[in-house]
């Protein structure tokens, strides 16, 4: 089986053995730097606010999957949820209608899974439609649409995946970005210190009432931090610049084994085939860094052809260098303790004021404000219009409990809101690494006694990385 055909799973497992025997030589290779500069991670991306972020206590997030699940809110308030459910077709008819099913997955984006689910059905991944992106490191569940497939194959997809369809049923029309009023979330926050049951209590409903700045978080820049870098590159019209950070540039946090592999790489910068062999056994993590690699090494220094070997990357990227200025301007108002407006338009619009409003960080970066000559190449994929993003957030919180190892909250965003931004005004958010949390796993929706997810967890709980595996779920 080729590498283009095998699911993400099967390269994340590929991966994960390549990488056995250079955890157990080299574990600190695998652990982010300890007392990482949140302010300066926060900066880097835009975020700046007159708060003392090191007054906040530390809060950890996604040590395990079953931590953070996300569970779409549809425009008719519908939740769905992420209960197992099998894949059943109920009353199949020969009429050609479209196929609306509740997708529920674990460690994989939403991109990542309508790919797979479209080769397994022999479609174009056009054909599936759904509202919004979610996380990739969570259990999440979202409705999808399907058009073009008989019910049957729906039945045939493998059982043995990190992703499964229930829920199923005929209706018209397709699902469309955009299309839902927001998410609720179910978050264990874990913490290395006990924390005070009426002050969180206090804090929570102040930004209930008063909201909490709508920061673009983390997961809009990518895993590195990187995405509006590499998108001002493009819109620079500096393909080669865009490919070579792509390739080879580290993120403030990465892990020590990703930087040497940057690293490593960007040694033979232009020598196609030695940096692929330098990615080669990371099929998963650097998956698109070897579809450029490949077409590099077929067509010499065509950087242009090469970013396009990953047009929904560039697509982010665009985003992300928006969310990047939008975040700027956020952070503007913040500081000089001025009242924004209730809304902002993005800076990619299609309308010249809307985008000269940010004419002065858009110098800095460098970028042309007539970039979309740069990013004609790639407008199948990009979108131009006027977008209003909400400047503060009004959280709907449902209820919450401190447990001796943190807080798990349950609470619902409107679409578009991060979760992570609503934490990051109650604690400083790292990642999964420290020795002074806890195993312990809760079923989390059960503890706030809305709903549970130990099925869903049996069902998926091979496709959880091996040290969070270990622990078993707390039905108390």
């Amino acid at each position: 089986m080729t590498q283009e055909h095998k699911s993400n799973f099967e390269l994340w497992s590929e991966e994960q053995e390549f990488l056995k025997p250079v955890k157990r030589e080299h574990p600190e290779w695998f652990k982010h730097p300890k007392d990482a500069d949140i302010a300066a991670i926060y900066k880097s991306v835009g975020i700046e606010l007159p708060e003392d972020f090191n007054s906040f206590p530390k809060g950890y997030v996604k040590f395990h999957p079953f931590d953070f699940i996300v569970e779409e809110v549809g425009e008719d308030r519908k939740i769905t949820t992420v209960e197992n459910g099998e894949c059943k077709i109920e009353n199949y008819t020969e009429t050609p209608k479209t196929i609306y099913a509740t997708l529920v997955k674990l460690g994989a984006s939403t991109l990542d899974v309508t790919k797979e689910l479209a080769k397994y059905l022999s479609i174009d991944p056009k054909q599936i439609g759904y509202a919004g992106i979610k996380d990739a490191v969570a259990l999440t569940a979202q409705r999808i649409s399907i058009r073009g497939v008989r019910a049957e194959k729906l039945e045939a997809l493998p059982k043995n995946i990190n992703w499964f369809l229930k829920d199923i049923e005929y209706s018209n029309g397709a699902l469309n970005k955009g299309q839902l009023f927001g998410n609720k979330f179910t978050i264990f926050v874990r913490t290395e210190e006990s924390l005070d049951s009426e002050k969180l209590e206090k804090d929570l409903r102040k930004i209930e009432s008063e909201g909490f700045w709508n920061f673009f978080w983390f997961q809009r820049f990518g895993n590195r931090l990187l995405g509006h870098k590499m998108g001002a590159s493009v819109m620079r019209g500096n393909y080669t610049e865009a490919v070579r950070n792509y390739l080879v540039q580290s993120g403030m946090n990465d892990l020590p084994i990703y930087k040497a592999i940057r690293d490593q790489a960007n040694k033979s910068f232009g020598n196609w085939t030695a940096m692929k062999k330098v990615f080669m056994g990371f099929p998963f993590s650097m998956r698109n860094e070897l579809l450029m690699l490949d077409y590099l090494i077929e067509n010499g220094k065509d950087y242009q052809g090469a970013l396009k070997q990953v047009p929904e990357q560039i697509a982010i990227w665009v985003q992300a260098f928006s969310s990047f200025l939008f975040n700027k301007m956020l952070s503007k108002y913040a500081l000089e303790g001025q009242t924004p407006p209730n809304v902002l338009p993005i800076a990619s619009s299609n309308i010249r004021e809307e985008r000269e409003l940010y004419g002065k960080w858009i110098k800095e970066e460098r970028v042309p404000m007539g970039f979309d000559d740069h990013l004609k190449p790639f407008y199948l994929h990009i979108q131009y219009k006027s977008i209003k993003i909400p400047t503060k957030i009004y959280p709907k919180i449902h209820s919450f409990q401190v447990v001796p190892e943190g807080l798990v909250v349950s609470f619902t965003l409107d679409k578009g809101a991060y979760a992570t931004t609503f934490l990051s005004h109650l604690f400083r958010l790292y990642g999964i690494e420290s020795e002074n949390i806890k195993d312990i796993t809760y079923d989390i929706k059960a503890l706030l006694k809305n709903g549970n997810s130990v099925e869903t967890f049996e069902r998926l709980k091979n496709f959880i990385p091996e040290r969070q595996a270990e622990a078993e779920i707390n039905n108390t």
